[in-house]
Parts: C-alpha cells; structure tokens; sequence
C-alpha cells in the first residue's frame, strides 16, 4: 500500500517550531506574501540576529474544507537582497555550497516573449541529490518573480519529462519514490541593509520510506541549505563546503 510522506512530517520529528494558531484562510498558499505573514509575531528576532535557522510551521485551510501546512525556514544574511539574488541565481554553483547535491543544471531557458505574465526568469532545471543509501533526479520548472524577491518551483512529472525530451530537451525523470516537489523562497531587505531569507520547500513520496532516512534527509536539506547560502553569500562567493569538488 502506498503511504505519502510529507517534508511537514520530517519538521514535527525534529521539534521545529510550529504555528500553533487555527488554519487560516489564504487566497493563495503558494504567495510568499501571504505565508510570511502567518510567521511574522513567531519569529525569534533574538535568534535571527544570531543568524541562527529558525523553521515553523503554518496551517491553511484548504478548498475543500480541509487543513494543510507547510513548513518554512528562516535565516538573516548579512548582505542586501541584490547579493543574495546574484548567488541563488548561479544555479550551477549551488553543489558547492548545498550538501549532497551533485549537480544542478539549467537544461532549459525560456525566452522572454514565452514568460507568463509577472514572471521576469523562467528555466527548467535537473538536479541530482545523492546521500549513502539514496541518489534521486529531480526536474523542476523554477520561476522569478517579477519582484526580483520571489521564486518557485514544482516538479516535472514523468509524463512532461517525456514531453520535454521529444523537443529535444533531455530532461531526466523523477526519481521513482518522489510524488511531488513545490515551494517558494523569498527575500527580505532590513532596514539596515541585510536580508532575511524565507525558504519553504514541499517533499512527498510515493513508497514507505524509514525514520532513518527520513531524519537524514531532513538534516541535510533545509538547514544545511539555508546555512549554505548564508555561508556562501557572506564570504561573496567563495565559500564551499567540505567535500565539494
């Protein structure tokens, strides 16, 4: 029988804040906007001047009356925004500063005429992610928004993969176990001049996976990619991890 594991659960294993207020109705739970706002009274500000990852999560009630709830992480980077934009859009980069991600290619750019409206950066990507006992493929279709402050990205299925790979753009399948990939990240100048990054990733598979390898890859995705940011924003540029080639 197949089981849905969602990245909510993985936050609720390790003790990570929660919002503890009742579902909120949001007009759209994908706009940074609004999701930032269910977390603003949260926050540490202590905390976030130490530069420390704070992570919550925030409930909303969804269309057909239900509840559901994301996770969010936040992190202050002593840069402005405009920094930390130049840095998260070196894509190919990112393997040397976000653990265990093996490559992260641009395999398709979307010319400016073929852009939905509010969209200034628009580019299919394939990443690769590999720990000891898991290596998956993942295809995203990743969008700025016009704002310059706001990006997204959902997973390419299978079928649009396929798609995609008879016009000639050899985008890799989804690993077999993933259902689904989505989220949102979002910048935030200070008045003095520096950026709190809002990071909210959503991870859902198909087959039973084990606590252990749950626990693992939660380490080692949002705080470790949200200190890996800081880390190679801070140093402007040139910070790696250990182990990068």
């Amino acid at each position: 029988m197949k089981k849905v594991v969602s990245l909510l659960v993985l936050f609720l294993a390790f003790g990570i804040c929660a919002y503890a207020g009742e579902a909120m109705d949001l007009q759209n739970p994908d706009d940074p906007a609004e999701v930032v706002k269910l977390i603003k009274s949260e926050i540490d500000l202590a905390k976030v001047s130490t530069g420390q990852v704070q992570s919550y999560i925030v409930k909303f009630k969804t269309k057909e009356g239900g509840e559901k709830g994301r996770a969010v992480g936040v992190i202050l980077i002593d840069a402005p925004y405009t920094k930390v934009r130049e840095i998260l859009g070196d894509w190919a980069s990112m393997p040397e500063y976000v653990p265990n991600l093996k490559y992260y290619k641009v395999k398709y750019t979307y010319p400016q005429d073929e852009l939905p409206d509010g969209v200034i950066r628009r580019r299919l990507i394939e990443g690769k992610i590999g720990i000891s006992f898991l290596t998956a493929v993942y295809p995203v279709d990743v969008q700025l928004r016009e704002d310059n402050r706001t990006e997204g990205w959902k997973l390419i299925k299978k079928e649009e993969a396929a798609q995609w790979k008879n016009k000639g753009v050899d985008l890799a399948p989804p690993f077999w176990g993933i259902k689904d990939i989505g989220g949102l990240g979002y910048l935030e100048s200070t008045e003095d001049g520096r950026t709190i990054y809002y990071y909210s990733p959503v991870i859902e598979t198909t087959v039973p996976v084990p606590n252990v390898i749950l626990s693992t890859v939660m380490k080692l995705t949002l705080p470790g990619y949200m200190e890996g940011v800081k880390k190679r924003v801070e140093s402007n540029g040139t910070w790696t991890r250990k182990g990068s080639k």
